[in-house]
């Protein structure tokens, strides 16, 4: 048995992880829920005591995951890294999923088995390397052709998804006049009215109404338009 302040350390160690450390018992229902996974989950300890680990999965892998689980229940390693074949993730509790990395060990407590997962929230990580990809493609994309308009397209189509769910590209000519150069959106039905968008020219309007000024002081009216692209 532990020492008693072997454990109390252990707890404190546990309480004030970033990280989310969860305890399930044997048939991995959640016997604790520290802050960490209390702020990276969205629930409350109180809240989760109880149930299963599947309430913090996507529905569409909670089978696989439960027949992963007993797998490693009954073989023969102590611990494993999740997502060894293919990504894994989260689920917050307003629904949205995360991209996420984890490991589960299994343990013996008084006799009883109990499975610990450590699992850490990833998606700044994601959104910074899908970032650093994106610039590097916009780079050889410059690179690659002379062609102006093909390349003002694929520079309009780089951000989707990964970062917008439509982009605009929009050109000052040397007149001081502002002209729509490309545009893509995400959502292939939304392509006929993406492709009128970017026929209309810009409705100036007066100073003060609020857009995107160009070299004359005129300002460009965006937000209708993009309330209609967004509905």
């Amino acid at each position: 048995m532990a020492h008693p302040h072997t454990q109390a350390a252990l707890a404190a160690v546990a309480d004030i992880a970033a990280d989310a450390i969860i305890a399930l018992d044997e048939e991995f229902r959640i016997v604790r829920f520290n802050r960490g996974a209390e702020q990276i989950f969205g629930w409350r300890e109180a809240e989760m005591l109880g149930e299963p680990l599947d309430r913090l999965l996507p529905s569409g892998v909670r089978a696989p995951h439960r027949a992963h689980l007993r797998a490693f229940s009954d073989g023969p390693d102590a611990w494993r890294t999740m997502g060894e074949r293919r990504p894994i993730s989260g689920m917050r509790r307003g629904g949205e999923v995360f991209p996420a990395e984890a490991a589960i060990a299994r343990v013996a407590v008084d006799g009883t088995r109990t499975y610990m997962v450590v699992l850490r929230d990833v998606s700044a990580r994601k959104r910074a390397e899908e970032g650093q990809r994106l610039l590097a493609t916009a780079g050889w994309v410059l690179a690659a052709t002379l062609d102006v308009d093909a390349t003002l397209a694929t520079i309009a189509e780089l951000p989707v998804p990964l970062l917008a769910d439509w982009t605009l590209l929009e050109l000052l000519t040397p007149a001081g006049e502002v002209r729509r150069a490309a545009m893509a959106h995400g959502d292939p039905r939304r392509h006929a009215m993406t492709a009128a968008l970017l026929r209309r020219p810009p409705r100036p309007v007066a100073e003060g109404d609020g857009g995107v000024g160009d070299a004359n002081g005129a300002r460009v009216a965006h937000d209708v338009e993009w309330r209609r692209v967004d509905a």
